[in-house]
């Protein structure tokens, strides 16, 4: 067996504030309770490791245990060792361990909300009560889902046992599975700490919004992202909602909704591939799916109580969620933040399902089969390429977000139009496919029911002869007649890009269809 268990001593405490840093690195919320300045450190100077050592002279409570990977060659930083735990066996008469002080550089005010929030739940269920605490517990990120957690977590249970004392812990959402297999259960839930997440301590920059992505048109982000290495996707996860517009322009009517992800890491699937597990340079497709349909709940309805839930929202006179809000709620829980990457969105006390940190690009696409009275449906999809990860350091630098590109596309509209060079096509009208997509879409409305009028109007006038004058011509009329509401804005000074693809089906005989596609607009 290459993992050993081992207590820890004064000699593991640099090795030691290494994985921890490295086990935080990724977490979006650094920034809320952390975000800087931080004083210059003395030369050679490591606070924390001192304060480790303090615990471990100090306190005769405290049991410092490590996990060491013998395959590994030893090294003078110590890199054989790949985990840490600090377990305080409380004989009642000491009060249970406070949250750190928080010096410059801190949101105190966020922080006191976090962490003092743990410290009260601690005196609540344990204070003069004899106990054993897991008061940390870190694995480096590169040797997670190796058993190293939950070789640390089962000595403390075992020590419990010996003991005849309760054992408790706090945990964050990544760590509760592993808890529960080892024994544990919830017995309080830290809720009410979120008021002040979003306030910057004096001075410090932490609320700013980050500037925001670039919006560019899918093919940018693309050409951004470049070949992709290791991809995982999931396609037309089904649930509903009572958001947006129906084919009848209706708002707030139960339709059926159909989720598409697909997520391409940065680096290739080698050391998950190479140990056939699931670890974090991927993500489990089951987890991905249950990300997208937990955040579909809110907007979700049954069949024997959407009859009455759209009726109140009607006679309310409100207008409910856009579909653009329903994308924005999965996003956030996918990425942390809102969708061109400028602040983060998410509560403190969730943690985003993805780490921005080992993405190349993320696609979220929402498909509505029924918005559409003569075509397979209407979808909203959003596109984005994220920086690398060494650039998401420094203060000008966290919006993890290079560009990103927004799209509402009306699918395979079904139109009788008279088109076509032949003289017998001159005589009839002949079923024309259309595929209408909106690049660098830039509105937050449900606009598809009036769009797709506009186009269906324009092939049902249509006396164009060829497919590439006719897609032109839909294209402009968006472009240069289309208005949203009362603006007299055309959609060509919002830089919109009109991408018109024309599929004939029965042109030729002894072939599906020709098609032309063509793309108006900057």
């Amino acid at each position: 067996m290459p993992l050993t268990l081992q207590f820890a001593t004064e000699a593991d405490v640099e090795r030691t504030t290494q994985i921890e840093r490295e086990a935080y690195a990724p977490n979006p919320f650094n920034p809320i309770l952390f975000p800087g300045p931080f004083p210059e450190p003395t030369s050679g100077e490591n606070r924390r490791a001192i304060e480790m050592v303090k615990h471990i002279r100090e306190d005769p409570s405290t049991r410092w245990l490590k996990v060491i990977d013998t395959d590994l060659e030893p090294t003078k930083d110590n890199r054989q060792m790949i985990g840490f735990a600090q377990w305080n066996i409380n004989d009642g008469s000491q009060i249970p361990a406070g949250p750190r002080s928080f010096g410059p550089g801190c949101n105190v005010e966020a922080c006191e909300a976090v962490f003092g929030g743990l410290h009260e739940m601690r005196l609540k269920h344990f204070a003069e009560k004899k106990h054993v605490h897991l008061r940390i517990l870190h694995v480096d990120p590169k040797h997670q889902r190796r058993g190293a957690g939950k070789m640390l977590v089962t000595w403390g249970v075992e020590e419990a046992k010996k003991l005849g004392l309760p054992a408790f812990l706090e945990s964050s959402e990544a760590g509760h599975s592993l808890y529960q297999s080892c024994g544990f259960r919830d017995i309080d839930v830290q809720a009410n700490m979120l008021p002040s997440l979003w306030k910057s301590p004096p001075g410090s920059k932490g609320a700013i919004p980050d500037p925001a992505a670039p919006l560019v048109s899918a093919w940018q982000v693309h050409a951004d992202a470049g070949e992709p290495q290791a991809i995982v996707r999931v396609h037309n996860l089904q649930s509903t909602m009572a958001a947006g517009r129906d084919a009848w322009g209706r708002t707030a009517k139960p339709q059926p909704v159909l989720l598409s992800s697909e997520v391409s890491f940065a680096r290739p699937f080698e050391t998950a591939s190479a140990r056939d597990a699931v670890n974090a340079e991927t993500v489990h497709y089951g987890n991905l799916s249950k990300t997208l349909l937990g955040g579909m709940e809110l907007f979700s309805v049954s069949p024997s109580s959407s009859s009455d839930k759209a009726k109140t929202t009607r006679e309310g006179d409100s207008k409910g969620p856009s579909t653009a809000d329903v994308f924005e709620i999965l996003w956030v829980k996918m990425t942390g933040r809102v969708v061109d990457g400028s602040y983060v969105a998410l509560p403190l006390d969730q943690i985003p399902f993805l780490d921005a940190t080992r993405l190349r690009s993320l696609a979220l696409t929402l498909h509505l089969p029924k918005a559409s009275l003569l075509g397979s449906g209407v979808s909203l999809t959003t596109t984005a390429c994220f920086v690398d990860a060494g650039d998401l350091t420094g203060e000008k630098k966290r919006n993890p977000l290079r560009s990103y590109a927004r799209s509402l596309r009306l699918h395979k509209l079904h139109v009788p139009t008279l088109i076509g060079v032949n003289s017998n096509e001159r005589t009839a009208k002949q079923m024309v496919i259309a595929d209408v997509e909106i690049e660098r879409f830039d509105i937050r409305e449900d606009i598809h029911p009036e769009l797709e009028r506009v186009v269906v109007e324009t092939l049902e006038s249509s006396s164009f002869e060829t497919l590439e004058a006719l897609g032109t011509h839909i294209a402009n009329q968006i472009l240069d007649e289309f208005r949203i509401g009362d603006s007299p804005q055309p959609m060509r000074e919002r830089s919109w890009q009109v991408r018109v693809r024309l599929e004939k089906p029965i042109a030729v005989p002894f072939a599906d269809c020709p098609s032309v596609e063509i793309r108006v607009g900057s």
